[in-house]
């Protein structure tokens, strides 16, 4: 007779998935403790309040998350034996008026690392800590390495060989400035540049996959060096035109090789009235020879209030784009972050841009910054659509934007009480959302708001690891569906019937999934 160590180990990990108590399944031997605490300590998602929500993706399911109020709690009980089982440790945390000490795990880590080598995806996506205090690169090169300061003030390592010190064992690297090492196994490679640099560096990293350039400074460093990335899948450009600052071209990127890439995000701005920089580096990306392989592309106008200079790309340059990445299935676009208002688009020549394009999702964060107020008013929003339920949103809507003047506009809707179902009113204005009312502008303006800020994700570094767009189930649910019926249902079938391979169109943090 089989016991359960006879069986494959594929069956044992099939009875984990259909097990509701794997905590008490691995109490029973210690095969199967061996795997709970496998599965357990694979992929470590450290969070905070402010980012709660990511706890509740669902394709974030097989990952553990720890509260960051646990987080000593964890590292005081993790043992060498399941360090071996971690393969990425995320940290989702914001430290503005809490500074949180992630001390206890670069300590932890540094000791481990010391007795195995055991690589870890290790990213920290807290910028304001690690500006405050240090990365773990940083942490390790302090622990580790006996610094000698030369003449001209380098920095040289002492007996150790970059490719097989401790630092080996971070598969990416936050790099803060020309003095923190990089070796050379390393995979995901983000430059943080914020301070003038005084040297370049010279390097071929035959591993990287992910460059993920996060500042002006960080690009003009790259460009400057002499850093050849042959088989780089991801890159992440991010750049300023500003009055100190040389235009950026795509020939000055020639350390990379682009046929490889599968990811592409831009994110670029320019602040010179009469200069046409960023529609000549879009027109450089249609007309070269590579790119054969992108799938995803994002067009990020990078904190400017300057939207001028993406108006031609949207309404000129985006079809031939589209046509020259015939592979790409992912377009993000956020090109407004600040204000609503009406830009010169033409809508139907961007909705003819996805014609033949074999795009799949399409995200547009500022839809309701910069989309819609060239297409409708405000109104079409919310007072298209006379079905029942549409009109019980409506009634919802203007109690609470009573209940919100009422409350000096603070938005806490905690003690809110409002019957739909029991609503009795059938008036006009009990039925129509008016805009020009104070309150039902302010609570629309908070609404639109909060479906963009709460779901939407663009961190300052490591970007390209993060999905932009998480799903918050219970955001403004009731009102989401008034925005689909009164005109977002209309909007995606008009690109359905221009493009049919649409399986997923995203309004400003309104999600329109296409069965």
């Amino acid at each position: 007779m089989l016991s359960l160590t006879d069986l494959p180990i594929d069956i044992l990990r099939l009875v984990l998935d259909h097990s509701h108590n794997n905590s008490a399944l691995a109490q029973t031997n210690t095969l199967f403790n061996y795997l709970v605490n496998e599965r357990l300590y694979k992929n470590i998602i450290i969070y905070d309040n402010d980012n709660e929500s990511i706890a509740d993706q669902r394709l974030l399911r097989n990952h553990t998350f720890i509260h960051v109020d646990k987080l000593d709690l964890f590292m005081d009980s993790l043992t060498i034996r399941n360090f071996r089982h971690i393969r990425t440790f995320h940290i989702h945390c914001k430290s503005n008026f809490n500074l949180f000490n992630y001390d206890s795990i670069y300590a932890k880590f540094n000791t481990y690392w010391k007795y195995l080598d055991h690589p870890i995806e290790f990213i920290n996506f807290d910028t304001d800590n690690i500006r405050q205090r240090q990365s773990i690169n940083q942490y390790l090169a302090n622990k580790n390495f006996a610094s000698i300061i030369q003449e001209n003030d380098e920095i040289d390592v002492d007996g150790e060989d970059d490719d097989n010190c401790i630092l080996s064992n971070l598969q990416n690297l936050t790099i803060f400035n020309e003095h923190d090492m990089i070796h050379r196994k390393v995979e995901n490679l983000n430059l943080f540049f914020e301070n003038k640099f005084d040297r370049t560096i010279t390097m071929e990293l035959d591993n990287l996959r992910v460059l993920q350039l996060n500042t002006t400074t960080s690009t003009k460093f790259f460009m400057s060096s002499a850093i050849k990335c042959e088989n780089l899948q991801k890159l992440g450009i991010t750049y300023s035109h500003s009055f100190r600052e040389n235009k950026l071209q795509l020939s000055q990127l020639s350390g990379i090789n682009f046929n490889k890439l599968h990811d592409l995000e831009l994110r670029l701005n320019c602040y010179h009235p009469d200069c046409d920089c960023i529609s000549e580096f879009y027109r450089d990306l249609s007309q070269i020879n590579d790119f054969n392989e992108l799938r995803r592309l994002s067009i990020i106008n990078r904190n400017s209030k300057c939207l001028s200079k993406y108006d031609n790309i949207i309404n000129n340059q985006l079809a031939a784009v589209l046509q020259k990445f015939s592979k790409l299935n992912y377009l993000y676009i956020n090109l407004n972050e600040f204000s609503n208002n009406a830009p010169l688009l033409n809508l139907r020549r961007f909705f003819n841009a996805f014609k033949d394009s074999k795009l799949e999702c399409l995200e547009i964060y500022d839809f309701f910054n910069y989309w819609f107020p060239s297409m409708a008013l405000f109104d079409n929003l919310v007072n298209d659509c006379k079905c029942r339920e549409c009109s019980k949103s409506r009634k919802l809507f203007n109690a609470m934007a009573e209940h919100d003047a009422a409350n000096n506009y603070v938005h806490n809707f905690k003690d809110f009480a409002f019957d739909v179902d029991n609503a009795d009113d059938n008036s006009n204005d009990a039925n129509t959302i008016w805009l020009n009312k104070n309150c039902n502008a302010k609570l629309l303006s908070y609404i639109i708001n909060q479906l963009q800020t709460k779901q939407f994700k663009q961190p300052l570094i490591y970007s390209m690891n993060v999905k932009y767009f998480r799903k918050h189930d219970s955001l403004f649910t009731r009102f989401q569906e008034l925005f689909k019926h009164s005109c977002l249902n209309f909007l995606t079938q008009e690109l359905q019937k221009i493009n049919p391979n649409f399986k997923s169109i995203n309004f400003g943090g309104v999600e329109m999934v296409i069965e």
